[in-house]
């Protein structure tokens, strides 16, 4: 397709646009005191539906109380410098609509008693790319000694997608020393809990937390990497590892400091794999020499659904944020010989289309195919310099777009999907 011809694509979708985005507006949350907020969860809680926050490096949520809560309103928060930005206290995303949606690209996040991020009876989209996520380590004082929590927490969701992110569950409460602390050291957390949602994950990294240690009692089992119940998961490019141990573990009681599971399914879950690899964690030391057992690469109850799909994952991504007129690239990782047609939507969605090998995560209204390309390079990479949209003719402070590929594999086959990616285009003011 000519040049010219997909220009006026995008054109016309962005004319269409207008109207609902000429309210959208970008603020900056810089630590520094450039922007408009130097905190994080006061820019969150100032948004209007529809905005972007643009977080620009700095460490965010010191001697702040509250989690950051997202009630409701439709948000895009993305990083912005030479480091990822990181904030102490977890994200709540709560009661979002059916076409609300919250993307998060570019932070690393760490839960305060609490999970890293939160996800719980939302209709609409959550988009999590480009991040850590680290759940916070369980609270111990005196009688109360909890479980490590989870990186991300996901329950009654309806459409969750991560993208090249890691996920760190925290870490057990530690049977500690003190007249008033813990004394009973406890499992750790997993790096992804999901219970009636559905979500796809891909070229991620999932690792459960580690299991207390003990003092005066034994250590405790390590976290599962991915703990599912009653969900629909579609996994692509995806390593999950249970958390490691806790120690030391006298020999009889082996077992309290074992390796947390790959996988844990409850029950009702459909799981959908493409290269994805589950395995158990290690197990911690013993008193008097040896390690406890690893856990299990998988633990499936009855009443779950388990496909793995031949061949590998391909992958797509668009460097964010770009201002208009700025130059970044559109990055394809597959096979040589793959065919692909790449679509960039103006919306988050999310539609199960299994026969693909994936979720369609492209919202209404949507272009394509903006290129058509067969891929030549023998490491399966194709790359194509894209320059940000000019946005002063609509006029918009900032643009969200989403991309995925259809593609033809090479050697033949049905059509497939790469994953998504998202793309914030901004202003040149900012």
């Amino acid at each position: 397709m000519h040049a010219r011809v997909r220009r006026t694509l995008v054109t016309a979708a962005l004319a269409g646009l207008t109207p609902l985005a000429a309210a959208q507006q970008v603020i900056v949350v810089d630590k520094a005191g450039g922007g408009d907020f130097t905190s994080l969860n006061a820019a969150v809680a100032a948004a209007a539906s529809g905005d972007t926050l643009l977080v620009k490096s700095g460490s965010y949520g010191s001697g702040e109380v509250d989690a950051i809560v997202v009630d409701g309103k439709s948000l895009v928060v993305i990083g912005d410098g030479p480091t990822r930005p990181k904030t102490s206290k977890g994200i709540e995303v709560v009661n979002l609509p059916s076409d609300g949606f919250f993307v998060v690209r570019g932070l690393e996040i760490t839960g305060s008693v609490t999970p890293a991020m939160s996800c719980a009876d939302v209709d609409g989209t959550v988009w999590i790319e480009d991040c850590r996520l680290v759940g916070s380590g369980g609270f111990g004082f005196a009688l109360l000694c909890e479980e490590g929590y989870a990186a991300l927490d996901v329950s009654g969701c309806a459409a969750v997608t991560v993208l090249r992110s890691t996920l760190e569950g925290g870490h057990g409460a530690d049977d500690e020393v003190a007249v008033l602390a813990c004394h009973d050291s406890q499992r750790g957390g997993p790096a992804l809990r999901v219970a009636a949602s559905a979500l796809t994950l891909h070229e991620s990294q999932l690792v459960g937390g580690r299991g207390g240690y003990g003092h005066s009692d034994e250590g405790a089992p390590g976290g599962p990497g991915l703990h599912a119940v009653d969900a629909s998961l579609v996994l692509a490019g995806v390593t999950v590892t249970g958390g490691p141990g806790g120690q030391p573990c006298a020999p009889a009681f082996a077992s309290e400091c074992q390796g947390g599971a790959g996988l844990v399914l409850d029950g009702g879950t459909l799981l959908t794999i493409l290269e994805t690899s589950f395995d158990g964690g290690t197990g911690g030391l013993l008193d008097g020499g040896g390690v406890a057992p690893s856990g299990a690469d998988e633990s499936v109850t009855g009443g779950d659904l388990l496909y793995t799909w031949p061949g590998t994952a391909r992958s797509l991504v668009v460097g964010s944020p770009v201002r208009e007129g700025e130059l970044t690239s559109v990055r394809y990782e597959g096979e040589q010989g793959d065919t692909i047609g790449l679509f960039f939507g103006f919306a988050p969605g999310y539609v199960p289309l299994l026969g693909k090998q994936g979720v369609f995560a492209l919202g209404v209204p949507f272009v394509g195919p903006v290129f058509v390309a067969t891929v030549t390079a023998p490491d399966g990479v194709f790359e194509v310099p894209f320059v940000g949209w000019d946005l002063t003719s609509f006029p918009l402070e900032s643009l969200e777009a989403y991309g995925q590929c259809f593609l033809l594999p090479a050697g033949g086959g049905a059509a497939r999907l790469s994953s998504p990616t998202a793309m914030t285009v901004l202003s040149a003011a900012f």
